[in-house]
C-alpha cells in the first residue's frame, strides 16, 4: 500500500474536517493560512459552532483518490538577475547557469558568493541559520533588496521575484543550499526532516492544520476567555443552586422563570422593613398589627368584588348575548305588530312608552272600576280621553289587546327586561376607592406600585361598564389587572393565616424566618432579572466551550506522529541510514561511527547526528573541523539519495578547513552528483576548483565555469570565463590561441601600432611562461605537489619515473624563450626590444600543446 493510500484509508474514521485537511492538501500540494482558516470553520461547523453551510456535506464525503499522483518535478536553477539593494552587489548583472551537469563559480573573497548565496539560502530550502539580506553598508540610500530567480520546473521555465520576507514557493523549496551554517546546523542540531516519500506531506499538513485548530481552540478556551465574572448567591436555595451549577445542560426557559417580576423586585424593600420592625415587637403587637392590616385589604376586597364579578371578562358576553336576544325579539314583534295594528293612527304604537301607557290604564280600570273588562267595550268611558268608546274605537283596543297577548310580544318584553336588568345592575355598581385611602396606602407600603395598579384597575372597571352600556356595544373591552386583584386576595390570606398562626415568641421566630427566606429567594431572582442577559450570555457560552472542548479532544497529533513515524521508517528513515552510512563510507570517514538518530514531534520527522556507542550526543565536541565538515557533507549527500528527488543544489564554498584528501573526494561527490542533477558550486578555493575541473573532465561530465569579480565599490560583477589562476594547462592553452587570433586579425587590419603588439606580445610570453609552470605542476610532475595545497600527493610518484633530459632540455629551452620576450626586467636601451612574430607566437603554442597532449595521452599524466 502507498504511503497516500495507507494515510487516506487512516484518516476516513477521522473528524470531518481532519477529512478535509487532507482533501485539501491532496488537491492543493500545500496549504495556505487561508485554507487552514477554512478547516477551522469546517471543524466549528462540525460541532455546531457556526451553522453548516451548503458545502458542508460534499466536505464530509469520503476521500477519493482514484488517479491521485505526486508529481516529482525537477527543477533546476537557470539565472539569479536584477540584483538590487543586495549587500554590494552591482546591479545590471545576470548570473546565468547550464540547466544541467556541474557548474562552478570562482571569486575571490569580497566578490559577491556570499551575497548571490544568501539570496538562494533565503529563497530556497536550508538548514541552519538563514541571515537577512542587506544593503550596501557604505551607502546612505539603498534600494529595497530584491532579485529575480529564474527557474526550470519539469522542463517549463519560470521566474519569481524575490523579496525580504518572501513566504517561499514550493518550486524554489526544491533547490537545497548548503554553506558553512548548514554545515553546522547538521552537527549540532536537531533539525525537520525536509525529504517526504510520494503523499507524506499530507500529514505534514494535517498536523500543521490540527495545530492551527488546536491553537485557536486553545486560545477560545482560556480561562475567563467569553464568560462574564458573576458574584453568585451562595445560598441553598433553587436558585441559587441553579446558578451556581450553570453548565451547558442548563435550560434557558428555566433560567428565564427563575427571575423576578417587576412586582416582585419591588416587595424586597418593603419585606426588608418589614422584618426588621417585626424583630423589634412582641408577638401580641405584630399579631395586633397584622389583624389591622388584614382588616384594610378586607374593606377594599369588599369594594372590589362586585365590580370584579360583574365587569370580568364573561361581562361583554352576557351583555352582547342579552342585547341580541333583546333585538331578535323585538324584531319578531314589530313584524306582528306591522300585520296586527296596521292604521293605526301612532306609528309608536307597541313600543316601550307606549306599553307603559298601557299597563297604567289596565291597573286605572281595575282599580277604579271593579268588574269592568279592559280593554273597553263599545259604549264604556275611555280613562284616557273620558268620552264614550265608539264601536271603532272598541275594535283597535281589541285589536291592541290580541297583539300584546301573543307570545312573540311576550317574549321581547321579557328579553327587554332582561336586558333592561343587566344594564340597571351595571349602572348601579359602585366603582370608587375614596373611602380607601388608607388601605390603598397599606398595600403600597407592601407592595410598592401596586397602589397605581388598584386605581389603574379602577379606571378599567369604569370604561367596561360604560362601554357596557352603550346602545352600540364595542368588539372587545379594555385590558384589566386582574393580578393585582389576587395579589390582594393572596396578602389578605396571609396576613390572616399570620395572625392566626401567632402566639409565642417561637411563633414570631418562626414567622421572621419564613420572610427572611422569602427575601432570600427574592433578592436571589432579582439577582437573575437584574444579570439575566449575561447569565444568558453565560450560559451560550457554556455551550460553546462544550464544543470547543470536543473539539479541542479531537487536536492531538499524537496519532499523527505514530502513522508519519511508521511510514517515516519505511520510506524514510530507512533508506536515510542506509544513504548516510554509504555516503560516510565513500568519503573514507572511519575514525569514529557517526549514527543518524531520528524522531517523529508532531507529524515532523527529526533529524540528528550522534556518536554511537557514546554517552556524547553532540558531534561537534569530538570531531575535528575539518571531520566536521565531512560528516555534514555526508549527512547532506544521504539526504539528497534517499530523497528521490533531482532538483538541484548549491554549494557556497564546501570544503572550508578541508585537507587535501577531504578535498578530492568531495569534489569526486561533486562531480558523481552533477550527473543526476544540476550542481552549483561557489569557491574561492583554486585547488578545489581544480580538482573539480579535473574531475569533470576525468568523468566527461557536462561542466560550467563562471567567476565574480570585483571593482573598488562593487561587487558581483559576472565574468562567463574563469580566472587565468583557475585555468588548467588546457584551458590556458586555449586561452591564448584566442588571444593570438585577436592578435592576428589586429595585425591583418593594421590598428595595432608596434608599441601596442610588443606589450600585446610581451603578456602572451608572460602568460605561455605560466602556462608552462601549470604544465611542470599538473603533467610533468602529475600533480604531486599542488601550489596552495597543504599535503604532497605521494601516490602519484609512480608515474614520475619516465622523467628524462629531454623533459628537462624541452622545459627549459621554453621557459628561456618565455623570459626573452615577456616584461619582468628594466633592459638596456642599446639591447633593443625583441619583437617575435605572429607566426613564431603560433610555433610556441604548439610546442606546449604538444607537449601537453604527449604528457596526457602518451605517458598517462592525469
Amino acid at each position: 500500500m502507498t504511503p497516500v493510500a495507507k494515510i487516506v484509508d487512516w484518516v476516513s474514521n477521522k473528524p470531518v474536517w481532519w477529512r478535509h485537511a487532507v482533501r485539501l492538501a491532496l488537491s492543493k500540494g500545500r496549504l495556505t493560512d487561508e485554507e487552514r482558516d477554512q478547516i477551522m470553520e469546517v471543524a466549528r461547523m462540525e460541532h455546531g459552532l457556526s451553522a453548516q453551510s451548503d458545502m458542508f456535506e460534499a466536505w464530509a464525503e469520503p476521500l477519493d483518490i482514484t488517479g491521485y499522483r505526486q508529481e516529482l518535478h525537477e527543477v533546476s536553477l537557470t539565472s539569479i538577475s536584477g540584483v538590487k539593494g543586495v549587500n554590494a552587489l552591482a546591479e545590471g548583472q545576470h548570473l546565468t547557469f547550464p540547466p544541467q551537469g556541474l557548474v562552478i563559480i570562482y571569486g575571490d573573497n569580497g566578490s559577491g558568493k556570499s551575497s548571490y548565496t544568501g539570496i538562494l539560502k533565503n529563497a530556497c530550502l536550508t538548514r541552519g541559520e538563514c541571515l537577512p539580506v542587506r544593503g550596501n553598508v557604505f551607502c546612505t540610500e539603498n534600494p529595497a533588496p530584491e532579485a529575480a530567480l529564474t527557474v526550470l520546473s519539469n522542463s517549463v521555465p519560470a521566474e519569481f521575484i524575490w523579496k525580504p520576507g518572501y513566504a517561499g514557493d514550493a518550486v524554489l523549496k526544491s533547490i537545497r543550499v548548503f554553506d558553512t551554517s548548514s554545515a553546522a546546523h547538521y552537527v549540532n542540531k536537531e533539525d525537520t526532516l525536509r525529504l517526504n516519500p510520494a503523499g507524506l506531506h499530507l500529514l505534514t499538513d494535517l498536523a500543521d492544520a490540527v495545530s492551527h485548530v488546536r491553537r485557536i481552540v486553545d486560545e477560545e478556551c482560556q480561562p475567563g476567555n467569553g464568560l462574564h465574572p458573576l458574584s453568585l448567591p451562595q445560598s441553598d436555595g433553587a436558585v441559587s443552586l441553579f446558578l451556581r451549577g450553570l453548565d451547558e445542560t442548563s435550560d434557558d426557559a428555566k433560567l428565564r422563570g427563575y427571575a423576578a417580576t417587576d412586582a416582585e423586585s419591588s416587595r424586597i424593600a418593603p419585606l426588608m422593613r418589614e422584618i426588621a420592625l417585626q424583630q423589634l415587637n412582641t408577638p401580641e403587637t405584630v399579631r395586633h398589627s397584622l389583624r389591622q392590616r388584614e382588616r384594610l385589604l378586607t374593606s377594599l376586597l369588599n369594594i372590589l368584588e362586585v365590580p370584579l364579578r360583574e365587569l370580568n371578562d364573561d361581562a361583554l358576553p352576557r351583555i352582547r348575548v342579552l342585547h341580541k336576544d333583546y333585538i331578535t325579539k323585538r324584531q319578531l314583534a314589530e313584524n306582528l305588530k306591522t300585520a296586527s295594528l296596521s292604521g293605526m293612527p301612532f306609528t309608536t304604537v307597541g313600543s316601550q312608552p307606549w306599553l307603559l301607557v298601557w299597563k297604567s290604564a289596565r291597573e286605572f280600570i281595575a282599580t277604579e272600576r271593579a268588574g269592568v273588562a279592559f280593554p273597553m267595550q263599545s259604549g264604556d268611558s275611555c280613562p284616557l280621553c273620558l268620552q264614550t268608546v265608539t264601536d271603532e274605537g272598541a275594535e283597535r283596543l281589541r285589536m291592541l289587546d290580541n297583539y300584546l297577548a301573543d307570545e312573540a310580544s311576550r317574549a321581547a318584553q321579557t328579553a327587554w327586561d332582561d336586558y333592561n336588568a343587566g344594564i340597571t345592575t351595571l349602572r348601579n355598581l359602585r366603582i370608587s376607592l375614596k373611602e380607601h385611602e388608607a388601605s390603598l396606602h397599606e398595600l403600597e407600603g407592601s407592595f410598592p406600585g401596586s397602589g397605581d395598579r388598584i386605581k389603574a384597575l379602577i379606571d378599567s372597571l369604569a370604561e367596561r361598564r360604560r362601554l357596557l352600556m352603550e346602545d352600540m356595544l364595542p368588539e372587545n373591552l379594555p385590558e384589566a389587572d386582574y393580578e393585582i386583584a389576587s395579589l390582594l386576595l393572596k396578602q389578605r390570606d396571609s396576613l390572616a393565616a399570620q395572625a392566626e398562626n401567632l402566639t409565642t415568641d417561637a411563633d414570631l421566630t418562626a414567622l421572621i424566618q419564613s420572610k427572611e427566606r422569602e427575601l432570600e429567594n427574592l433578592q436571589e431572582r432579582d439577582f437573575v432579572k437584574r444579570h439575566l442577559d449575561i447569565l444568558l450570555a453565560n450560559l451560550a457560552r457554556h455551550r460553546t466551550l462544550h464544543k470547543l472542548r470536543k473539539l479541542q479532544s479531537e487536536c492531538a497529533t499524537q496519532s499523527i506522529s505514530r502513522l508519519s513515524a511508521q511510514i517515516n521508517q519505511t520510506d524514510v528513515v530507512d533508506p536515510l541510514i542506509e544513504a548516510f552510512e554509504a555516503e560516510l563510507s565513500a568519503l573514507g570517514f572511519n575514525r569514529f561511527t557517526v549514527k543518524v538518530d531520528t524522531r517523529n514531534r508532531g507529524g515532523h520527522q527529526q533529524f540528528k547526528l550522534v556518536l554511537e556507542q557514546s554517552g556524547e550526543p553532540v558531534v561537534s565536541k569530538v570531531a575535528s573541523e575539518g571531520e566536521q565538515r565531512c560528516i555534514a557533507l555526508a549527512s547532506f549527500f544521504a539526504e539528497m539519495r534517499a530523497e528521490g528527488r533531482r532538483s538541484a543544489v548549491v554549494f557556497d564554498d564546501p570544503v572550508n578547513s578541508l585537507s587535501h584528501q577531504w578535498r578530492a573526494v568531495t569534489a569526486r561527490r561533486l562531480v558523481s552528483e552533477s550527473g543526476h542533477r544540476q550542481v552549483i558550486v561557489f569557491t574561492h578555493d583554486l585547488v578545489f576548483y581544480k580538482w573539480l575541473i579535473e574531475e569533470a573532465e576525468l568523468r566527461g561530465r557536462p561542466h560550467a565555469e563562471l567567476s565574480l569579480d570585483r571593482s573598488r565599490s562593487a561587487a558581483g560583477f559576472v565574468r562567463t570565463s574563469p580566472p587565468w589562476d583557475a585555468l588548467t594547462t588546457g584551458k590556458r592553452i586555449r586561452k591564448l590561441r584566442a588571444d593570438l587570433v585577436q592578435l592576428r586579425k589586429q595585425e591583418r587590419e593594421e590598428t595595432l601600432l608596434q608599441q601596442d603588439f610588443l606589450r600585446a606580445a610581451s603578456l602572451f610570453y608572460g602568460e605561455l611562461r605560466e602556462t608552462w609552470e601549470r604544465l611542470v605542476e599538473e603533467k610533468l610532475l602529475n600533480a604531486v605537489v599542488t601550489r596552495f595545497e597543504r599535503g604532497v600527493a605521494t601516490r602519484r610518484l609512480s608515474r614520475l619515473t619516465d622523467i628524462t633530459q629531454a623533459d628537462y632540455d624541452l622545459v627549459e629551452e621554453a621557459m628561456s624563450k618565455c623570459s626573452t620576450y615577456f616584461t619582468g626586467h628594466d633592459s638596456a636601451t642599446a639591447a633593443g626590444n625583441p619583437s617575435p612574430s605572429t607566426d613564431e607566437m603560433e610555433q610556441d603554442i604548439g610546442v606546449i600543446e604538444s607537449y601537453n597532449h604527449h604528457l596526457q595521452k602518451d605517458r598517462k599524466r592525469s
